[in-house]
């Protein structure tokens, strides 16, 4: 099996985070074929290495994604001081040991996710990724053009949180209630209903009918579903890349370090503030709470320049400095106007092809579309006499 970091491989066992498993590691409590282990760097092979936590063994897991309909009357953590049901009750009859993403309120049903995979859970749970939700709501009276306009341009939450911009439609209109499908992408604690008491309104039911795509369509209240092998790549190719991600969070603390004067760390990874929803439940799931985490205000959405590359003309991917595909195709301009790479068939990048004219006097269009000095290259004929005087 391929090497992997050890807080990487304790966490792809799902007993943490990758955050959770990097301050186990340095606490001294994680061992490597029998000594203890305190650098963040090491390389561990999971099929072959010993490796102990607290004296227990980590030992490699397949991840599985299980898609489950909660029960109203239910809290979704996996234990409960006060004696209530817990979420608990229906994940032990899956045969992995797995865990919830996210959390539901005790009088709310509907669909979550559960799963042995640390890091795919703290990517759906942290708020960049934007996990959409959808809801149904039973709301008291009649709602009118302005509330529903309010409700989905954003409202101002008791704590002056002003809500994002959410998707709502009218499902349908009874006596003396509404009922709203509404979608958000965030998870403020009780959020449905305090965004009602922003319009005057109290939401009597609430139940999720949609979690990042997924639906509990055909499950009745406690039964679950393994996922789909389309589902499962749908969502790790829309909420979970970890080399993307990686990056950018490396480049944003570069820019921090730069900042401050502070050093680089070379073991930086991925965290941030989880929504309150999400918070408890993995704080109780993977050991860590939401308190925990530093917000940054470089977390927000990618600009172009940390966007992925356009292709080459050939199907190829240019990367950030701008080379061209596999191919040979003219790859377009990398991130910062960085200078094109030959393909690997020999094609040359726009930029490339540019200063082969570098350095010469006519005005003339560039081969990237921008106006730049170039002198026009001799022509072959001319060339050709010159070399035969």
């Amino acid at each position: 099996m391929t090497r992997v970091r050890l807080q990487k491989a304790i966490a792809q066992a799902g007993h943490a985070s990758r955050r959770k498993a990097e301050e186990l590691i340095l606490a001294g409590r994680v061992r490597v074929n029998g000594v203890i282990v305190r650098e963040l760097g090491v390389q561990v092979d999971p099929r072959r290495d010993r490796i102990e936590l607290d004296g227990r063994r980590v030992v490699p897991q397949k991840p599985v994604y299980y898609l489950v309909h909660k029960p109203r009357g239910m809290i979704t953590t996996m234990t409960d001081p006060e004696g209530r049901p817990t979420i608990q009750d229906v994940l032990k009859k899956i045969p992995e040991r797995v865990f919830p993403v996210g959390r539901l309120d005790f009088h709310t049903s509907g669909v979550i996710l559960a799963t042995n995979d640390g890091e795919m859970a703290e990517a759906l749970s942290h708020p960049r990724s934007r996990v959409k939700k959808v809801y149904i709501a039973k709301f008291t009276g009649h709602l009118n053009d302005e509330e529903l306009a309010m409700l989905r341009n954003g409202v101002t939450l008791d704590d002056g949180y002003v809500t994002r911009p959410a998707d709502v439609y009218v499902d349908r209109v009874e006596r003396d209630v509404t009922w709203l499908r509404i979608g958000i992408t965030e998870g403020k604690n009780r959020q449905i209903h305090r965004m009602a008491e922003a319009i005057g309104k109290k939401v009597f039911r609430l139940a999720r009918l949609e979690y990042a795509g997924l639906t509990a369509e055909g499950l009745k209240p406690g039964e679950f579903r393994p996922l789909f092998t389309k589902e499962i790549d749908a969502l790790k190719k829309s909420y979970f890349n970890p080399h993307r991600r990686w990056k950018a969070n490396r480049r944003a603390e570069e820019r921090r370090a730069l900042l401050e004067g502070a050093p680089i760390d070379e073991h930086f990874e991925f965290g941030g503030d989880l929504d309150e929803e999400d918070a408890a439940a993995f704080e109780e799931t993977f050991g860590r709470g939401g308190a925990e985490f530093e917000p940054r205000e470089d977390w927000g959405d990618a600009e172009r320049s940390a966007r992925p590359s356009a292709r080459g003309r050939r199907g190829g991917h240019a990367e950030e400095e701008g080379q061209v595909g596999a191919e040979g195709g003219r790859g377009r301009r990398g991130r910062g106007g960085a200078r094109a790479i030959e393909g690997s068939e020999g094609g040359r990048g726009r930029r490339a092809r540019a200063d082969r004219f570098a350095e010469r006097g006519d005005r003339k269009k560039s081969p990237d579309g921008g106006r730049t000095d170039l002198r026009k290259p001799p022509h072959r004929d001319e060339a050709q006499k010159k070399k035969r005087r």
